[in-house]
Protein backbone atom coordinates (compact mmCIF):
# COMPACT_ATOMS: atom_id res chain seq x y z
CA UNK A 1 0.00 0.00 0.00
CA UNK A 2 1.65 3.44 -0.89
CA UNK A 3 0.64 6.29 1.22
CA UNK A 4 0.46 10.18 -0.05
CA UNK A 5 3.42 11.94 1.31
CA UNK A 6 2.28 14.74 3.74
CA UNK A 7 4.40 17.74 2.94
CA UNK A 8 3.80 21.41 3.75
CA UNK A 9 1.49 23.81 1.86
CA UNK A 10 3.72 24.73 -0.64
CA UNK A 11 6.44 21.85 -0.06
CA UNK A 12 8.19 19.69 -3.03
CA UNK A 13 6.43 16.00 -3.00
CA UNK A 14 9.62 14.40 -3.55
CA UNK A 15 11.77 12.94 -0.68
CA UNK A 16 12.87 9.33 -0.48
CA UNK A 17 10.61 6.53 0.01
CA UNK A 18 11.27 3.99 3.16
CA UNK A 19 10.89 0.65 1.83
CA UNK A 20 9.48 -1.99 4.55
CA UNK A 21 8.01 -5.55 4.50
CA UNK A 22 4.83 -6.89 4.85
CA UNK A 23 3.55 -9.70 6.37
CA UNK A 24 4.14 -12.23 3.73
CA UNK A 25 7.67 -10.69 2.83
CA UNK A 26 7.04 -8.32 -0.21
CA UNK A 27 8.44 -4.86 -0.52
CA UNK A 28 6.43 -2.05 -0.48
CA UNK A 29 6.69 1.84 -0.02
CA UNK A 30 5.37 3.28 3.23
CA UNK A 31 5.14 7.37 3.59
CA UNK A 32 8.21 9.39 2.49
CA UNK A 33 10.99 10.24 4.30
CA UNK A 34 11.37 13.97 3.80
CA UNK A 35 15.06 15.15 2.78
CA UNK A 36 16.51 17.86 4.13
CA UNK A 37 15.92 20.59 1.32
CA UNK A 38 11.90 19.42 2.38
CA UNK A 39 12.25 19.63 6.14
CA UNK A 40 14.41 23.73 5.16
CA UNK A 41 10.89 24.38 3.21
CA UNK A 42 8.82 23.10 5.90
CA UNK A 43 10.74 25.46 8.42
CA UNK A 44 10.58 28.47 6.12
CA UNK A 45 6.94 27.67 5.85
CA UNK A 46 6.23 27.93 9.31
CA UNK A 47 7.78 30.74 10.05
CA UNK A 48 5.69 32.59 7.76
CA UNK A 49 3.03 31.27 9.41
CA UNK A 50 3.34 30.07 13.09
CA UNK A 51 -0.11 28.84 13.38
CA UNK A 52 0.18 26.39 10.40
CA UNK A 53 -0.70 23.45 12.62
CA UNK A 54 -0.46 21.17 9.80
CA UNK A 55 3.00 22.14 8.92
CA UNK A 56 4.09 22.07 12.30
CA UNK A 57 2.94 18.59 12.78
CA UNK A 58 4.24 17.57 9.51
CA UNK A 59 7.87 19.16 10.36
CA UNK A 60 7.77 17.80 13.82
CA UNK A 61 7.42 14.35 12.43
CA UNK A 62 9.77 14.67 8.93
CA UNK A 63 12.47 16.05 11.89
CA UNK A 64 11.98 13.00 13.90
CA UNK A 65 12.28 10.63 11.17
CA UNK A 66 15.36 11.70 9.92
CA UNK A 67 17.32 12.64 13.01
CA UNK A 68 16.67 8.65 14.25
CA UNK A 69 18.05 7.05 10.90
CA UNK A 70 21.14 5.49 10.94
CA UNK A 71 21.76 6.76 7.38
CA UNK A 72 21.36 10.61 8.13
CA UNK A 73 24.61 12.17 7.12
CA UNK A 74 26.70 14.40 9.80
CA UNK A 75 25.66 17.55 7.89
CA UNK A 76 21.64 16.97 7.97
CA UNK A 77 22.20 15.75 11.97
CA UNK A 78 23.75 19.24 12.15
CA UNK A 79 20.61 20.91 10.69
CA UNK A 80 18.46 18.85 12.60
CA UNK A 81 20.61 19.61 16.25
CA UNK A 82 18.96 23.39 15.39
CA UNK A 83 15.36 22.10 15.47
CA UNK A 84 12.79 23.80 17.39
CA UNK A 85 11.70 20.44 18.81
CA UNK A 86 13.32 19.26 22.05
CA UNK A 87 12.53 15.68 20.68
CA UNK A 88 14.58 16.15 17.51
CA UNK A 89 17.46 17.73 18.78
CA UNK A 90 17.00 14.87 21.89
CA UNK A 91 17.36 12.09 19.39
CA UNK A 92 20.25 14.20 17.59
CA UNK A 93 22.38 14.03 20.48
CA UNK A 94 21.85 10.56 20.32
CA UNK A 95 22.88 9.61 17.40
CA UNK A 96 26.09 8.14 17.14
CA UNK A 97 27.34 10.19 13.81
CA UNK A 98 26.80 13.36 15.38
CA UNK A 99 29.92 15.36 15.41
CA UNK A 100 31.60 17.11 18.01
CA UNK A 101 30.59 20.40 17.21
CA UNK A 102 26.77 19.59 17.34
CA UNK A 103 27.08 17.89 20.33
CA UNK A 104 29.62 20.63 22.23
CA UNK A 105 26.08 22.82 21.02
CA UNK A 106 23.56 20.74 22.46
CA UNK A 107 25.29 20.15 25.39
CA UNK A 108 24.46 23.54 26.27
CA UNK A 109 20.70 22.73 25.66
CA UNK A 110 18.03 24.57 27.23
CA UNK A 111 16.62 21.30 27.40
CA UNK A 112 17.46 19.03 30.66
CA UNK A 113 16.84 15.91 28.49
CA UNK A 114 18.74 16.87 25.41
CA UNK A 115 21.85 17.90 27.75
CA UNK A 116 21.40 14.21 29.01
CA UNK A 117 21.17 12.58 25.73
CA UNK A 118 24.74 14.42 25.01
CA UNK A 119 25.72 13.06 28.29
CA UNK A 120 24.91 9.71 28.07
CA UNK A 121 26.67 9.78 24.06
CA UNK A 122 29.40 7.49 24.39
CA UNK A 123 31.27 9.93 21.34
CA UNK A 124 30.35 13.09 23.16
CA UNK A 125 33.67 15.05 23.36
CA UNK A 126 35.65 15.10 27.11
CA UNK A 127 35.36 19.15 27.19
CA UNK A 128 31.60 18.77 26.55
CA UNK A 129 31.34 16.22 29.52
CA UNK A 130 33.38 17.96 31.91
CA UNK A 131 30.46 21.16 31.56
CA UNK A 132 27.97 18.46 31.60
CA UNK A 133 29.14 17.43 35.37
CA UNK A 134 28.95 20.63 36.30
CA UNK A 135 25.04 20.40 35.28
CA UNK A 136 22.21 22.38 37.17
CA UNK A 137 20.35 18.84 36.76
CA UNK A 138 21.05 15.92 39.03
CA UNK A 139 20.31 13.43 36.01
CA UNK A 140 22.78 15.42 33.56
CA UNK A 141 25.58 15.22 36.07
CA UNK A 142 25.30 11.54 37.01
CA UNK A 143 25.26 10.62 33.79
CA UNK A 144 27.91 12.87 32.52
CA UNK A 145 30.45 11.14 35.53
CA UNK A 146 29.65 7.22 34.31
CA UNK A 147 30.45 8.53 30.49
CA UNK A 148 33.40 10.05 31.56
CA UNK A 149 36.97 8.10 29.95
CA UNK A 150 38.45 6.19 32.74
CA UNK A 151 41.92 6.49 32.96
Amino acid sequence: MTHQPRTPAGSPEGGQFAATTGAEGTSHLETPIATIDDIAEGRATLSRNPADTDTRDWLLDAEATLATRMGTSVPELSILASSQFWVVRHAVARHPATSDAALLALAEDKSPDVRGAVAANPNTPSTALAGLCNDSVPFVRATASLNQPQG
